[in-house]
């Protein structure tokens, strides 16, 4: 698929932005690619007609023995965090800014063999600044989850000269009182960041924190 560089992408890249959403958006890094929503040929892609129900989809998987879907434990996390940011109308964005990656589907047990191939960011770059660059426009509050997301976000923003201010403890601690004892609670506080963040051409300020 794509000359090679992509083995495996779900099969609408497009189905996370195709609902009303909330300011919230919760940004992952890629889906596993034995996950229901996976495939490997070209002709197996096609539109999702969204409803709310859906916004987890990404996180399906059938490799229960009677073949029943349930969530693996990343989109677990993220229906945990989109129930504590949803109304009776609207929910957060939840989506992978990798789409696609360079990794063979596999069996159920092999998600994360690296012999399949691997989950590097680059050669679906072109679409996850795209998602990265709509992200910023729409969103005023951003989680990210894990190194490649963040620093992926901070790459974009620097290329789309956006105005960063670097929140050190005692500003986080302003924002938000859980997060230092969170993050220290997970053993994370190197990965755990925030920043606010001026768009360029909107003018609003955006929050944007690694949380996972």
């Amino acid at each position: 698929m794509l000359d090679g560089k992509i083995n495996t992408v779900q099969d609408d890249v497009g189905f996370p932005f195709r609902i009303d959403t909330s300011d919230v958006a919760y940004v992952s890094s890629w889906t596993r690619p034995s996950n229901d929503v996976m495939v490997n040929k070209v002709d197996e892609m096609k539109v999702i007609e969204m409803s709310r129900n859906q916004i987890l989809r990404a996180g399906y998987r059938s490799d229960l023995p009677n073949g029943q879907p349930r969530l693996c434990l990343s989109y677990l996390i993220a229906g945990m965090f989109a129930s504590a940011f949803s109304n009776n109308k609207t929910a957060p964005l939840i989506v992978d800014l990798v789409p696609g990656i360079d990794r063979e589907k596999g069996s159920f047990n092999e998600d994360f063999c690296e012999e399949n191939g691997n989950v590097s960011i680059v050669p679906c770059m072109p679409l996850a600044k795209e998602r990265m660059k709509y992200i910023l426009y729409h969103y005023s509050k951003i989680f990210t989850e894990g190194k490649d997301v963040w620093d992926g976000f901070l790459n974009c923003i620097r290329d789309e000269r956006h105005i960063v201010k670097i929140l050190d403890d005692e500003d986080i601690n302003k924002l938000d009182v859980q997060y230092d004892s969170m993050r220290r609670r997970s053993g994370s506080t190197i990965m755990f960041r925030a920043i606010l963040v001026q768009h360029r051409v909107t003018g609003k300020t955006i929050v944007l924190y690694n949380c996972w």
